[in-house]
């Protein structure tokens, strides 16, 4: 009943690019709340967030939340990250992007040299964890990133056994671990409270081969 969304991080201005999340209920009268998005961003369809999105949906009927960079807003889309949904009953949420990318990488004309498709039906707050091991792909270190979302203020970050905190997270902020902090091909990461952890990997150097995943 409670989630954090996830995507990638569409760094480089594209109107194209898209991050979304969709939400299916699985009974009638299910109560929604979608928090945790600035005030002053923009939806795909127009509309500017002023406070909390409150839904209502029945059995089998789904809410698309979607955004996208506009008006050289570079970090319009990426706002749905660490987004709250919270739900009176079972819910089944996917988050991700579709178009986007962790790439800095611009063709000749400004635009993202290469984007693909991430996304993952992902698990409740309670289900996440402390303790992961992430293992490398096959991309470059900007597109080989993690990404931990905090869910309770003050959760300090710990990288490969370090006892130095690689950053510390309160609710709704998250850390984004690029690919040249794994040691031989894996990531070991602890945290003092629980997260919810995405990982991009790259099929190789090319950002018009990469993907996302909640883990």
């Amino acid at each position: 009943k409670n989630f954090r969304l996830g995507a990638m991080l569409n760094p480089v201005f594209d109107s194209s690019v898209l991050n979304f999340a969709s939400i299916l209920s699985t009974e009638n009268g299910t109560k929604i709340t979608i928090s945790n998005i600035e005030t002053g961003t923009r939806l795909a369809n127009g509309t500017i967030i002023s406070g909390p999105i409150e839904i209502t949906l029945n059995k089998n009927e789904s809410y698309i939340l979607a955004l996208e960079n506009y008006n050289n807003t570079v970090s319009n889309s990426s706002k749905m990250i660490g987004a709250l949904v919270e739900s009176d009953k079972p819910i089944v949420v996917n988050s991700g992007s579709f178009a986007g990318s962790n790439s800095t990488i611009v063709n000749a004309q400004g635009n993202p040299a290469g984007r693909d498709v991430g996304f993952d039906q992902i698990v409740p707050l309670e289900k996440t964890g402390k303790e992961y091991i992430f293992v490398k792909g096959l991309g470059s270190d900007e597109l080989e990133r993690v990404l931990l979302i905090a869910n309770l203020d003050n959760t300090k970050i710990f990288i490969n056994g370090s006892a130095i905190p690689f950053a510390t997270s309160n609710r709704g902020q998250y850390t984004v671990i690029d690919g040249s902090q794994f040691i031989d091909g894996n990531l070991y990461v602890s945290t003092s409270e629980n997260v919810s952890a995405y990982q991009s990997i790259g099929g190789d150097f090319s950002s018009a081969n990469q993907n996302l995943f909640f883990v």
